[in-house]
């Protein structure tokens, strides 16, 4: 059975199987932005090193909030990257909330969606009380599986292009 971890970003991983999964997640996907996409390596490490200050608050540009980064790892390879924003903007509220989460192209139909996003809720609870917010675009029923998976109860909207889903931790 494979040993899954989920890790608080962290400059000291193995960068190189980092940057190879960065690369592998688009740009641009179903929601999930993933900034590092077409770095190179040196621009990836420089992403990777800002990450705990991206945690603490410490440097945002305006209109971001602090945001922790997750990796999960199956047997020492990460298979996909998970962030909570640790408070809620306009914006936010809209779409993106608290959690966002990929996998790996490679890695998925394994359940690792599940799993990232139960484990990224087990750590939340350290910061966030009562309900964390996530959302996806409604015709994107892998994601909605997911967040329904876990505990998520959708909320009606507006937007018919964006599922609101609260769940409670």
């Amino acid at each position: 059975m494979p040993v899954l971890d989920l890790r608080k970003a962290s400059i000291n991983e193995n960068l190189d199987d980092l940057y190879e999964m960065h690369k592998e997640v688009p740009a641009e996907e179903t929601g999930f932005r993933n900034p590092a996409h077409g770095m190179d390596f040196e621009e990836f490490k420089a992403y990777v090193s800002g990450l705990p200050a991206d945690s603490k608050g410490a440097v945002l540009s305006e209109g971001r909030v602090p945001m922790t980064t997750y990796w999960l790892f199956e047997d020492s390879k990460p298979v996909g990257i998970s962030r909570f924003n640790h408070m809620l903007t306009p914006d936010l509220l809209r779409e993106g909330g608290h959690v966002s989460y990929a996998i790996r192209p490679n890695a998925r139909g394994q359940g690792l969606g599940k799993k990232i996003l139960k484990l990224t809720l087990e750590e939340v609870k350290h910061f966030a009380t009562g309900r964390v917010l996530l959302t996806c675009l409604s015709d994107n029923d892998r994601s909605r599986h997911v967040i329904e998976a876990n505990g998520g109860i959708i909320e009606a909207s507006q937007d018919e292009s964006i599922c609101r889903y609260w769940i409670i931790i």
